[in-house]
């Protein structure tokens, strides 16, 4: 279980205590396809519709109608055509999306916006960027008695839709894989240790921001 006091008690009584320190690098996705978004708009109905490759048109629409344009979401039209790479990159709303609707709504006319390879290294979302100092305590036979990893999760220049998320609830060295959320069912696969704990730290940074970005999250769990 997870336990700070429990699993300082631990370290305080082990024999012996190892440590590592890892390094899970800042990475963006680069997909083969850039972002893009096309809106058009419809005077007599009132109704717009945007075109971009997203990984789940609910995900885009409805917050973007609701919560961005602040629009009745069945008055919003999301069509996906192909997307091809999107690694979780493309799941969620951008501030493109909102400025094409906006913008056609404005001159009643379509407006597209194609981003390039240069501009999508700097506004895509990325993922990853931890630090983590992990140690494990044993007592006197090599039995493993409590696990206990710092982690530094950058969350770039500005909070993403799931950037806290990621960050706090999902620690990813010390509590598992993304899928079981904040359970320690990763580390239980292995070994079973009797209390860890993981505080993190969550700063923020002059880079792009972090968010969902290439799925999984095990190898930062196993590459302890």
């Amino acid at each position: 279980m997870e336990d700070a006091k429990a699993t300082d008690a631990a370290f305080a009584k082990a024999a012996h205590v190892v440590a590592l320190e890892l390094i899970n690098n800042r990475v963006v996705v680069n997909s083969m396809e850039p972002r893009n978004a096309v809106a058009d708009y419809d005077p007599q109905s009132g109704r717009s519709t945007l075109y971009t490759a997203t990984q789940g048109p609910h995900f885009v629409r409805d917050p973007l109608a609701e919560l961005v344009l602040k629009m009745p979401k069945d008055m919003l039209r999301l069509i996906t055509p192909n997307v091809g790479g999107g690694f979780g990159m493309k799941a969620f709303v951008y501030p493109e999306h909102a400025l094409v609707v906006w913008a056609s709504r404005k001159l009643k006319r379509p407006v597209k916006w194609q981003e390039d390879r240069s501009e999508a290294f700097i506004s895509d979302n990325q993922g990853r960027d931890h630090a983590a100092r992990a140690e494990l305590a044993l007592d006197e036979n090599g039995r493993f008695l409590g696990l206990r990893v710092s982690i530094l999760a950058n969350l770039g220049a500005y909070l993403s839709p799931l950037a806290l998320s990621f960050r706090l609830a999902r620690p990813i060295l010390s509590l598992g894989s993304m899928r079981s959320g904040p359970s320690t069912s990763m580390l239980k696969a292995y070994v079973p240790i009797p209390c860890r704990s993981a505080p993190i730290v969550v700063p923020v940074a002059p880079r792009p921001h972090i968010c969902s970005s290439v799925w999984s999250m095990r190898p930062h769990a196993t590459s302890a």
